[in-house]
């Protein structure tokens, strides 16, 4: 018989963790789209996480999402620079 070495309160705190860091990376989308600056977007994760992590594992943490969600609008932006020299160049040579 299989058993499993996770028990069910592992499993319920990694839902949790992977809950919290949706919710974060939604936070930050959000709050660098309506034009908060990366420090405040920054100290806002950190505070919203500094009863759950060490103040440097919190700073991590806030750093990593910050990072990724950077990225994430980077390549975004880009795609959508392309997509609209991409449609211009087809309403150009279209007609």
């Amino acid at each position: 018989m299989l058993r499993t070495t996770r028990t069910p309160q592992l499993l319920r705190n990694e839902s949790a963790s992977h809950g919290r860091l949706i919710a974060d990376t939604a936070s930050v989308r959000q709050w660098l789209a309506e034009g908060v600056s990366l420090a405040d977007a920054l100290t806002m994760l950190e505070v919203r996480r500094r009863f759950e992590f060490s103040a440097h594992n919190c700073r991590i943490y806030a750093v990593e999402i910050l990072s990724a969600v950077r990225a994430e609008l980077q390549r975004l932006q880009k795609w959508r620079k392309e997509g609209d020299c991409f449609s211009a160049a087809q309403g150009h040579f279209g007609s």
